[in-house]
């Protein structure tokens, strides 16, 4: 397998890569800095410096590649539109390359409560992570649209750490109140990249 994995040098993204060479994957870890990233040596593993917003950027790195793998870090001032704009050309390059599977990194706002109610849209969330839970309730809707084998992935916090595999995930709600692992969540995504079953579905993920 050929994979991209976007945002290669967030929390994440660097678990996406080392868990996408396990597997014994050829891994294009695309980001605007790639000079930290582990492996250069590894014969299956190629860094692409490039940059979201770069259609051309995206268009290079996406040919001959069998599926996408997305960590896109955003910032909190509702400024950044790294996750939905950058998404958004994603998407447009895979439908061209017909490229049909990606795995992307949301968060827990767009889960259900109890009551079937988004977190996002409960009075108590709290008012400094709306603006970014705006930015992947748009992401997820651009997903929605795109006519691809999708899966949003939602934790509700990320801590850095390796995959123990002691996790619990859930369709639209967040299993547990636990925060996630960095190394658990690209596990799981590596996993289920190419899985019918998670198709067009927003799962939530929690350590157990």
């Amino acid at each position: 397998m050929n994979i991209t994995v976007f945002g290669a040098n967030s929390l994440v993204g660097r678990q996406l890569v080392l868990h996408a060479l396990t597997k014994g994957w050829h891994v294009n870890a695309f980001d605007r800095d790639v000079t930290k990233l582990i492996d250069r040596e590894n014969d299956n593993f190629t860094p692409v410096k490039g940059y979201l917003f770069s259609k051309d950027d995206i268009k290079d790195v996406l040919k001959k590649c069998d599926g996408v793998l997305c960590a896109l870090g955003v910032a909190a001032d509702g400024v950044d539109k790294s996750r939905s704009v950058g998404l958004d050309n994603i998407i447009h390059q895979m439908q061209a390359n017909g490229i049909k599977n990606v795995m992307v990194l949301g968060g827990f706002g767009v889960l259900l409560d109890e009551e079937g109610i988004p977190y996002m849209d409960d009075e108590e969330f709290p008012a400094e992570w709306q603006l970014i839970s705006q930015e992947h309730l748009s992401a997820l809707q651009k997903l929605k649209n795109s006519g691809l084998n999708w899966t949003f992935v939602c934790p509700k916090e990320i801590f850095k750490a390796d995959a123990d595999n002691h996790f619990v995930t859930a369709e639209n709600h967040l299993p547990k109140e636990n925060a996630t692992s960095s190394g658990n969540i690209a596990l799981y995504m590596v996993e289920h990249l190419f899985e019918d079953t998670v198709n067009e579905k927003v799962i939530g993920i929690a350590n157990n």
